[in-house]
């Protein structure tokens, strides 16, 4: 038994890409994160993100003024080359 979303073997009654639902095509109909754009840094967040490193900020620091998720804070800053300080750890 095929989908409802699916074409069938006649391609006269095949639907066009823009009618496919995009919640059918997702993998686990429970999780919505598969639905969920990530999003783009722009430019001035990425020399925003160099500047703190070049000021020898921590990623606590960076994680403050750009308002993004730690992750996130160290993914670009791997990808643009540059490091943080670790987070400083009260002992």
């Amino acid at each position: 038994m095929e989908p409802d979303n699916f074409p069938g073997p006649n391609p006269q009654t095949a639907k066009s890409s823009s009618e496919y639902s995009t919640w059918r095509l997702c993998p686990d109909r429970k999780a919505h994160s598969c639905m969920v754009r990530k999003s783009i840094w722009s430019l001035a967040e990425q020399r925003l993100l160099i500047e703190l490193a070049r000021a020898s900020k921590s990623l606590d620091e960076a994680v403050k003024a750009t308002g993004r998720k730690p992750e996130s804070v160290k993914k670009m800053a791997m990808r643009l080359g540059v490091s943080l300080k670790p987070n400083d750890k009260k002992r």
